[in-house]
């Protein structure tokens, strides 16, 4: 196997684990009865996991893999901050803005780990 990337499924099962880690948030931990608006959040929430999806399908599977790595760091402060530790009571108007954060800065981190990491693995080992 080459070793400079990993392949798509592995890029696929990251982007899993986020879209598994959003359902939990919006349908077990919500407080109030399943709506419709839980779904439309959810919705909303998954969009980032969708770009690097694409992103490891017609870019490169290791930028979807390490992109979909740091959503899943993006949303585990976001739950941080909503759920263990609240600083205020509108701590949960995070969840809007945090589908944002991950497209505009949690995935070109993502992209920058993964390009790293191919740089360095693409390196000759020292003698």
């Amino acid at each position: 196997m080459d070793r400079r990337w990993f392949p798509f499924p592995i890029a696929v099962a990251a982007v899993l684990a986020g879209v598994a880690g959003q359902a939990f948030v919006m349908f077990w931990k919500a407080s109030s009865p399943l709506g419709a608006g839980h779904v439309g959040f959810f919705a909303w929430g998954c969009i980032p996991y969708v770009v690097c999806l694409a992103i490891a399908r017609w870019g490169h599977p290791n930028y979807g893999f390490w992109s979909a790595l740091a959503c899943i760091a993006g949303d585990a402060i976001t739950y941080h901050s909503v759920f263990v530790s609240p600083q205020s009571s509108t701590a949960g108007l995070a969840y809007l803005g945090a589908p944002l954060a991950n497209v505009f800065f949690f995935i070109p981190v993502g992209v920058l780990l993964g390009y790293l990491n191919q740089r360095f693995a693409e390196r000759e080992p020292a003698p």
